[in-house]
Parts: structure tokens; C-alpha cells; sequence
């Protein structure tokens, strides 16, 4: 192994001498983009061009874009103009992307044998970028738009659905605040109306501002009717029926958000600097040569590191069973479909039959599942939940991490347990209905979005599981490591804990979760394992809109 790592390191070695006298003598051009940070949020997917939170993982992101195939396409077709005309794969070996310390600013820089080449490539690379992020901008806001308007018309048919079931009750289908709601609902079509007919941009900030107080009165409004809901001060019709107003205001509220948005021209990009001249670059052979020889050390000791890492790898169910010393309870494996299967998920159903049969018998139980990773638990979690609805057995997924994360995997949401502890909502307007991909319900608990999470119990999660538990036929809780820590002898006890085991994990994270179960008495009923695969899944199963349970 040791003469592979020198031979890798003399041939680095020699490549970056070749390299550095093959262009040693070039010349350098640098432009520059500063990316726009003060957007509002526009988009709820991570990916959207606005409200970034972590600056550092944007500029990141920012750079891989800049330096893509897509950008060097666009780049050569701009270059394609004029007498100096590479191919995109040419024009990325001529770039390096560069961020600026300490700030949003991003340097491109292109090396060519001609000074006036270097400054078009450099200048067309940032160019073709904006061209991109332009064009991804609209579609952003197109998607959007469009996803919304769907959802408001989904909305308009459960109201008329509601009204037409309670005609043989009349008067109980409506509350003393459907007016109120009624009245909202019209105002923002009307602002809606208004901004599709090319309002102007004075125009447009006064309706904006309007669509806020609206918005803030609607907010009151839901608060007003959770509270009736606790008393029962409403019946099921009508509570039905304002809870589908309540959807579909909002949701105009929000499309009116992203027309107002969409109105402004933007692309991510606050202003670009375009390059002017061109110096020679000062990378000769020697230093070349050292930077290679430094870089085929890497190259060697992280291969090195890298066979070693793959040695003390789970590479199958077995391998699991011999670590942890559980039985296996199924296997998750979405690889393992057939051309007219269901490709989004596929299990074994050792563990889907055990439910299956407490279910026969009126036997809930709560399943706690735990793993060293968390993605592939919350994946795994998710697929659990789906095969149970799509089973016909009536489930619950919570999300009992105690620990504030960013990503909660769909099970955030805008209310959840940190409100329901702090006595703000009840427990049945939290729940959320869920559809599995072949269109099968089921529900899910979040947390919300509050700072309360950090302050979550393990005794909130139990107060809130005794109150439901009943109601359905399994309770699935996404559990991670650190939050298992927080549990009693008591609490053990009233969960079944089921361990989640990835494909290709390493051992000895494995085995300190086995430490974990050991220092908490935790006595696990068994695994299940998770091949490749599960990451690529959404974690969140929404078809449409979820909706709260309100009744």
C-alpha cells in the first residue's frame, strides 16, 4: 500500500510540471458576482432562489452552479458570437471559481492564451450564470403559482362538498366567523383580480400591504375558532366547512405573495463586475510541481483511509444481526422493484405483519425507531408508515426528536407539539392527513416550528401519544439518538423500540448506539434494515396539501 501511495504521489507530481509548463505563460481575467442575500422568502422548498438562512452553504452552492456543464454551455453559446469561440468542456477547464472572504462575492476567473479571450470567457461565464439563474427564477415562480392555485381549487370543492352534505341540516353547517371568512376571501380575489390586470408598482405595494392586515385578521380568526373547537362549541359540519375556508384563504393570501414577488425582476444576483484586463498567471512548473506532489499526497493517504474505512463496513442483513445480536424484522429496499411495481418503496413484511395482527386483535403499540443515522431513520420511518396505510391499518407518524433540527423531513410544520404543550391549539387540530404515493391516508404529529422545541419532554411526547394512542391501529415515533438519552426506566417502557440499520454503514457508529441501548436499559424488539436507496425517496408524502384534523 505504501509504494501505491509513492506512486501516486510522483505521478501528481509530474502531471502539475507538465501542467505548470504547458501554462506557465497564459493569461488570467477575473469578473465577479455578489449574490443578493436580502430577498424575502418566496419559496418553501429549500432549494428556491430566496431566503437563504445559511449564507456559507449558498455561496457554496452558488459556486458548484457557476462552475456546471449548464453555465459552460450557455457561456459557448455567448462566445460563439465572436472570433474566439471553446466548447463548454474547454471553457470549464478554463475557469476557477473563487469566493471573495467573508462575504457574498464570488471571483470567476478564466485563463486563455490571448488577453482579449480571457476577458470575454471570464465575462461570458458570469453572463451565461445570470442567463441561468433567470431562467430557474421564473420557473421557480411559475411552479409555485401554479401548485397554489391548484391547491385553491381543491379547497373550493371540499367547501362546496361540506355545504351540499349538511343541507339536511340547516344552520349548523356555518359558524358565527364563516362570514368573516367569507368576507377575507373575497377581498383577496379582488386583490388578485387586481394585480393579474397589470397593476402598477405604487399600486401593487398598497395591495400587498393589505393582503397583510388580511392576513394578520386570519390568523385571529383560526385562533378564535381553536379555541370553539376545544369547548365544542361547533359542529362537524361547520367545522369542516370553515376549516376548508380557513385553507383556502390562506392559500390566496400566499398566491398573491408570490404575483407580488414575481413582479420584481430578479435573479439572485445583487450586481456583477465584468473583467477588463487580463495579467500573466504565475503558475510555473515548479510550483506546479509541488502543488502536485502535494496533491497526490492527499490522493494516496485518502485512498489508504478509504480501504481501511470500507473494511469495517455493514454490507448486508447478516452482518447487522451479528453486530447488534437483535432478529431482523424487514428489509427496506426500493431497489428491489419490478417494472410495473410501485418504485417508490418496497419491504418485506415480517415486521408489516406483526402490526397487521395486533391491529386484528384492537392491540396498539407504539414502534420508537432509533438509528445512527438519521436520514436513513426518518426515510425509513416515512416508508413504515406508508406500507402500514397502504396495508389498510390505521396509523400515526410522530416526529419524538427532542432535539431542534432544521430539516425535520416533512414532519415540520407550522403548529405542532411545541403549541399543543404550550396549551395553544389541541391535540386533534395538530394532526395532519397525510396520502402514501398510491394515494392512501395516513396522519403525522410535527413539532412546529416554535423555539419550544428545545424545551420538549420526553413526558410531552407520553401525554400526547396516551391521548391518541388508542385511536389507531400503530404508532410509528421518529426517535433520534440523542434525544433517547432523555428517557426513563417509565418511558422505555411504554415503547416497542425497533432499531434502523443502513446498508454500508460503519460498525462503530453501530456499536455506540448499542452502547446507548445498554446505558438506558433500552431492550429493542429488533432491526430493520435499509439498503441504498432510501435517501433518493422524499421523505415528506404529500399528495396535494396535508390538512390539519380540525373536527
Amino acid at each position: 500500500m505504501a509504494l501505491a501511495i509513492i506512486s501516486v504521489v510522483l505521478v501528481f507530481g509530474i502531471l502539475g510540471v507538465f501542467v505548470g509548463i504547458n501554462r506557465g505563460n497564459d493569461l488570467a481575467a477575473t469578473a465577479s458576482v455578489t449574490l443578493s442575500t436580502g430577498t424575502s422568502q418566496v419559496f418553501d422548498a429549500p432549494e428556491g432562489a430566496a431566503g437563504i438562512d445559511d449564507l456559507d452553504q449558498h455561496v457554496e452552492s452558488q459556486i458548484e452552479v457557476l462552475a456546471s456543464l449548464e453555465v459552460a454551455r450557455r457561456a459557448a453559446s455567448i462566445l460563439a458570437e465572436g472570433a474566439y469561440s471553446p466548447t463548454p468542456e474547454e471553457i470549464q477547464d478554463s475557469t476557477a471559481i473563487a469566493r471573495l472572504p467573508g462575504g457574498a462575492e464570488i471571483e470567476v476567473t478564466y485563463t486563455a492564451e490571448q488577453a482579449a479571450d480571457a476577458i470575454a470567457g471570464a465575462n461570458a461565464v458570469v453572463e451565461g450564470y445570470q442567463e441561468l439563474m433567470r431562467q430557474r427564477w421564473n420557473d421557480q415562480y411559475a411552479t409555485a403559482i401554479a401548485s397554489v392555485n391548484a391547491g385553491i381549487q381543491a379547497a373550493e370543492a371540499d367547501s362546496r362538498r361540506v355545504v351540499e352534505e349538511a343541507r339536511t341540516t340547516p344552520g349548523e353547517q356555518e359558524t358565527n366567523i364563516s362570514a368573516e371568512i367569507d368576507a377575507i376571501i373575497a377581498e383577496l380575489k379582488t386583490i388578485d383580480e387586481a394585480i393579474l390586470a397589470g397593476a402598477s408598482d405604487e399600486t401593487l405595494q398598497t395591495l400587498d400591504m393589505r393582503t397583510t392586515v388580511l392576513q394578520t385578521e386570519l390568523d385571529a380568526l383560526e385562533t378564535l375558532f381553536a379555541e370553539q373547537l376545544e369547548v365544542s362549541e361547533v359542529s362537524a359540519a361547520a367545522a369542516r366547512l370553515d376549516a376548508a375556508l380557513f385553507r383556502e384563504a390562506t392559500l390566496r393570501a400566499r398566491l398573491i405573495e408570490l404575483e407580488v414577488d414575481s413582479r420584481v425582476d430578479g435573479d439572485g444576483v445583487a450586481f456583477s463586475t465584468p473583467a477588463q484586463a487580463a495579467a500573466a498567471t504565475t503558475a510555473g512548473p515548479v510550483l506546479a510541481g509541488i502543488a502536485g506532489l502535494v496533491l497526490g499526497a492527499f490522493v494516496g493517504l485518502g485512498a489508504l483511509y478509504w480501504v481501511q474505512r470500507r473494511k469495517s463496513r455493514i454490507k448486508s442483513p447478516a452482518d447487522a444481526g451479528r453486530v447488534l445480536g437483535y432478529p431482523l424484522l424487514s428489509i427496506v429496499d426500493p431497489r428491489q422493484v419490478g417494472p410495473t411495481e410501485d418504485a417508490d418503496r418496497y419491504m418485506t413484511f415480517d415486521l408489516l405483519g406483526e402490526i397487521r395482527s395486533r391491529a386484528l386483535w384492537r392491540e396498539p403499540q407504539v414502534f420508537g425507531l432509533v438509528g445512527a443515522d438519521d436520514a436513513s431513520r426518518r426515510s425509513t420511518s416515512m416508508r413504515l408508515a406508508w406500507a402500514c396505510a397502504d396495508d389498510g391499518i390505521k396509523v400515526l407518524l410522530v416526529d419524538g426528536d427532542l432535539e431542534s433540527t432544521a430539516d425535520r423531513d416533512g414532519l415540520a410544520t407550522t403548529r405542532g407539539l411545541a403549541d399543543f404543550v404550550a396549551n395553544e391549539v389541541s391535540l386533534a387540530s395538530i394532526i395532519e392527513e397525510r396520502r402514501t404515493p398510491k394515494g392512501k391516508e395516513f396522519h403525522a404529529l410535527g413539532h412546529g416550528r416554535k423555539h419550544l422545541v428545545d424545551a420538549l419532554r420526553v413526558q410531552d411526547l407520553r401525554r400526547a401519544l396516551d391521548l391518541v394512542k388508542n385511536s389507531y391501529d400503530a404508532v410509528i415515533v421518529d426517535i433520534s439518538l440523542a434525544s433517547l438519552h432523555r428517557f426513563s426506566d417509565d418511558d422505555v417502557s411504554a415503547f416497542s423500540f425497533v432499531v434502523v440499520v443502513e446498508h454500508e454503514s460503519e460498525v462503530d457508529p453501530v456499536k455506540r448506539l448499542l452502547r446507548t441501548f445498554e446505558e438506558t436499559e433500552v431492550e429493542p424488539v429488533g432491526f430493520l434494515y435499509a439498503y441504498d436507496g432510501v435517501h433518493d425517496a422524499p421523505a415528506d408524502s404529500r399528495s396535494g396539501e396535508s390538512s390539519s384534523l380540525r373536527s
